[in-house]
């Protein structure tokens, strides 16, 4: 189980995912900061799609 779940980390839609949870977190901890919150998480994330897609991952 807990293989499975590490494995999960190789692949670029588990980062994106986490990067959205954290900007979520963020605004709701930085209310006042919303924009550059934002801001950071969605470039953040564009990147990881510009760079890196689900099909590079080699199947082990």
């Amino acid at each position: 189980m807990l293989v499975k779940f590490l494995d999960l980390f190789r692949y670029p839609s588990t980062w994106k995912g986490i990067v959205t949870l954290l900007t979520l977190a963020g605004l709701k901890i930085a209310p006042d900061q919303a924009e550059a919150i934002t801001q950071a998480g969605l470039a953040t994330v564009g990147a990881i799609w510009m760079f890196f897609s689900d099909a590079d991952v080699k199947a082990k």
